[in-house]
């Protein structure tokens, strides 16, 4: 088991690792720079929660990357990179692209949309037909009460087919 915390790891050799990971390997934080890959999930697991990785100046006849994955498993929850590290991002996080960096962070709630019923981010034909079930159906959905009265009715079902119509 390997930790890193923090620290500055360089390499200029062309196509070799940084970190070559066969066993459990945690990067916390720490700025890693090299010429063909930073790090490497061998055969291990590979959990990057933090850092800063570059890499620059491979003119070699293999894709370079920051975060590469042999035959282990890499999850990226939390770091930036100036290649696209999208592949190995953990469930639940992003990348935001900013000035050639990849940040990777963790994925925004949604919004709750009045109407959406089915939380799918639009008001569509969908969400009328599971307000007019919850109608007959007597029961109570919070994002179908259009009007915030506290009860499905009519009134809410008229006016979420007005924002389908928008």
């Amino acid at each position: 088991t390997l930790t890193i915390n923090g620290g500055t790891f360089t390499s200029e050799h062309a196509e070799s690792y940084l970190i070559g990971t066969w066993g459990v390997t945690t990067v916390n934080g720490g700025t890693f720079r090299s010429v063909y890959n930073n790090v490497n999930a061998f055969a291990g697991k590979l959990s990057i929660n933090g850092g800063d990785f570059a890499i620059a100046g491979y003119t070699g006849e293999y894709e370079s990357a920051d975060v590469f994955a042999e035959s282990g498993v890499a999850s990226i929850y939390g770091g930036k990179f100036s290649t696209d590290p999208s592949e190995y991002l953990a469930e639940g996080y992003v990348v935001n692209v900013t000035d050639g960096v990849w940040g990777v962070e963790i994925s925004p709630e949604p919004e709750d949309v009045l109407g959406d019923v089915n939380g799918d981010g639009d008001v569509n034909v969908l969400d009328v037909m599971l307000i007019l079930k919850a109608l007959v159906d007597d029961e109570f959905i919070e994002d179908g009460d259009m009007n915030d009265d506290g009860v499905i009715t009519l009134v809410d079902i008229i006016r979420v087919l007005k924002t389908v119509a928008e």
